[in-house]
């Protein structure tokens, strides 16, 4: 089994990107990789707690399985349209590098093969850049 391993500077405050991993409305306007696609999310974020988002006419959903704010969320990943495969691991880890940006680590482990691997690494790469971006616009419109 295969996993990807992504890096992002977002330059908020760490506080503000957890808001944007664990507020449905926020995590709505970045967490898909095509931006004109309508997206859906139901989540409380919390050990154990099930998490859904629906992008289009594809939803992904999970369970939450380390809380350990503020550094770090554990979640599954499982396509519903893909119930016969097993879920994979998303970790994702938070540290401040200033006051006003934050290091996101992103682990997606447990991908049946590379190819699944690759597509999910391309997905991610613009699903966080999209994130990047929405953070230092949100917090301009929001001073």
């Amino acid at each position: 089994m295969s996993g990807i391993r992504l890096e992002r500077i977002v330059y908020a405050p760490r506080d503000w990107v957890l808001h944007a991993w664990c507020d449905p409305s926020v995590l709505a306007e970045w967490f898909c990789p095509n931006p004109s696609t309508t997206v859906m999310a139901e989540l409380t974020v919390d050990s154990g707690a099930l998490w859904k988002v629906t992008m289009g006419g594809y939803a992904v959903r999970g369970q939450y399985v380390e809380v350990q704010l503020p550094e770090r969320l554990a979640f599954t990943w499982q396509w519903e349209h893909e119930p016969d495969l097993p879920p994979s691991l998303v970790r994702v880890t938070f540290t401040e590098r200033s006051p006003d940006s934050t290091e996101v680590l992103l682990e997606h482990l447990d991908f049946q093969d590379e190819h699944e691997a690759r597509n999910h690494e391309e997905a991610w790469t613009v699903t966080l850049d999209r994130l990047a971006q929405v953070a230092p616009a949100k917090m301009a419109a929001s001073s």
